[in-house]
C-alpha cells in the first residue's frame, strides 16, 4: 500500500500494482511439500507445461527461471555470436537487448510505430542486413504489429523471428496466440505481470520440432538429463553448452495456480480496461492526452492502461498527492548511458517516437483486485486534473 497521505476522504490509497492471488496458491505449495519430491519438471512443471499449452494452441512450452533466460535460450538456439545482428524496438526492457549482447552480437535498433507502439516494420526492412540472424517483435502491452507481415519479409530469408511475449500471455493476432507464431516466443511470469510465479519465472516456446531437443539440453546445464527423466537414458551426460534455465517446482506450484484461473483474470482486468477506455476518453477529445490503440487484428490481455501526456510528471505528482501510484516505463534504450556508450549498437534511423513515449506514458493501477469505484476516482481525478468535466458515471 502506499505510503503517502490518503486524501480521498473515505477511500484508501490506491497502489499501483497488487499481485494477484487465487487462493490456491498456498494449497498447491502444500501440495507439493508434502509430496516430498522438489525436482524441476515434476507434477507442478508438468501441469504448468500442459496449461500453457493449451492457452497458446501449442505443444512445444518448456518453463524457465525467468523470460530474460528464456531469451538467452534463443540466442544460445540460433548459434548467435560476433558480427551477428539482432533487431529489436527502441522501446523495450533491456533483457530484449541484453540476451544477444551477451553471445556478442550487435544490436540494431529500430523505431516504433507512434500509435501501437510496437517495432515499425517498414523501418525494420530498412534495416536488415547479410548480418541479420533474427528480429525480436515486442508484444508492448499485448498488442502486436502486423505478424504476417513481418513473417513473410523474413520467409525467405535466413532470420528467425523471437516474439517477446512477456507482456502477451492470453493476447491473440488474427485468433492465432501471440506466442505462438515465432520462431520461438519469450514469456514472464514475474511479479508486475498478469500471471506471476511468485516473483521470478518465464517461458520458451519452440516453434519447430527442429529445435526442441537442443533447447531441453541448453536448459538442463548442456546435458541430456530431459531424455533420462523420461526414462529413455539410463544415464544421463553432458551434450554441449548450456546453464541452469529450468523453472523451479515451488514456483511451478504457485504458477499453476494461477494458469488454472488465467480466463477468469483476463476478463476482469478487460473489463477495468474498458472502463479506463470509456471514461478517459474526453481527455483524447480535448487533445489533452492520448489513450492506447488497438489494431484490429488484436484480442489484447489488458496487461497495462495507460495514457500519454506531456504533462506526465506534474500529473503523476498530483495523483499521488491524491493517494494514487502510478508509474512511467521503458526508457528509449539509445538514450540510456550504456545505449550512447556502446560500440555494439547500431540505430539506421533515429527513434524519435520510442523516445517520445518513453518521456509521455503514464500507466495507471491496473490488476483484478482494483475495484471498478477505484477506477472511477482514478478517472474522476484524470479529468479534473485537466479542467473536464466528469459524467455522473465517474463520480463515486
Amino acid at each position: 500500500m502506499s505510503r503517502h497521505k490518503n486524501t480521498f476522504h473515505n477511500h484508501q490509497p490506491i497502489p499501483f500494482h497488487i499481485p494477484h492471488l487465487t487462493g490456491l496458491e498456498v494449497p498447491r505449495i502444500r501440495e507439493l511439500i508434502n509430496s516430498g519430491n522438489l525436482r524441476s519438471d515434476g507434477k507442478m512443471g508438468k501441469a504448468c507445461k500442459q496449461q500453457l499449452e493449451i492457452i497458446l494452441k501449442t505443444d512445444r512450452v518448456l518453463l524457465t527461471s525467468s523470460c530474460t533466460h528464456a531469451l538467452e535460450m534463443a540466442g544460445l538456439l540460433l548459434e548467435i555470436g560476433p558480427g551477428d545482428e539482432i533487431i529489436i524496438p527502441a522501446f523495450t526492457h533491456y533483457s530484449t537487448a541484453n540476451a544477444f549482447l551477451l553471445r556478442g552480437a550487435t544490436i540494431v535498433w529500430v523505431d516504433i510505430d507512434p500509435n501501437m507502439l510496437t517495432l515499425d516494420l517498414e523501418k525494420t526492412t530498412r534495416a536488415i542486413s547479410a548480418n541479420t540472424r533474427a528480429i525480436v517483435p515486442v508484444h508492448y502491452g499485448g498488442i502486436s504489429c502486423d505478424m504476417d507481415q513481418l513473417l513473410t519479409m523474413v520467409r525467405d530469408m535466413d532470420i528467425a523471428v523471437i516474439e517477446d511475449s512477456a507482456l502477451a500471455l492470453g493476447s491473440s493476432y488474427k485468433n492465432r496466440m501471440l506466442g505462438s507464431l515465432g520462431t520461438f516466443a519469450c514469456l514472464s511470469f514475474h511479479s508486475g505481470k498478469n500471471l506471476t510465479s511468485g516473483g521470478e519465472g518465464g517461458a520458451i516456446v519452440i516453434g519447430s520440432e527442429n529445435y526442441l531437443r537442443h533447447a531441453e539440453i541448453i536448459r538442463e546445464m548442456g546435458t541430456d538429463r530431459a531424455d533420462f527423466h523420461r526414462g529413455q537414458l539410463s544415464e544421463f551426460s553432458w551434450q554441449g553448452l548450456g546453464s541452469s534455465y529450468v523453472m523451479n517446482e515451488l514456483s511451478a506450484a504457485f504458477l499453476t495456480a494461477q494458469l488454472e484461473h488465467e480466463s477468469v483474470i483476463r476478463e476482469r482486468r478487460l473489463r477495468l480496461w474498458e472502463l479506463y477506455h470509456t471514461l478517459l476518453e474526453p481527455i483524447e477529445a480535448s487533445g489533452a492526452a492520448r489513450r492506447p490503440v488497438i489494431p484490429a487484428w488484436n484480442g489484447h490481455n489488458a496487461h497495462t492502461y495507460f495514457i500519454r501526456t506531456d504533462n506526465r510528471k506534474s500529473l503523476q505528482d498530483h495523483l499521488l498527492s491524491r493517494g494514487i501510484e502510478t508509474a512511467s516505463h521503458y526508457p528509449a534504450l539509445p538514450a540510456t548511458p550504456f545505449g550512447k556508450s556502446s560500440p555494439r549498437f547500431f540505430s539506421p534511423e533515429p527513434a524519435v517516437h520510442a523516445e517520445s513515449a518513453a518521456s509521455s506514458i503514464l500507466r495507471l493501477p491496473l490488476y483484478p483486485d482494483l475495484t471498478e469505484a477505484h477506477v472511477t476516482i482514478i478517472c474522476r481525478e484524470i479529468l479534473g486534473y485537466f479542467g473536464l468535466k466528469h459524467d455522473r458515471n465517474c463520480n463515486d
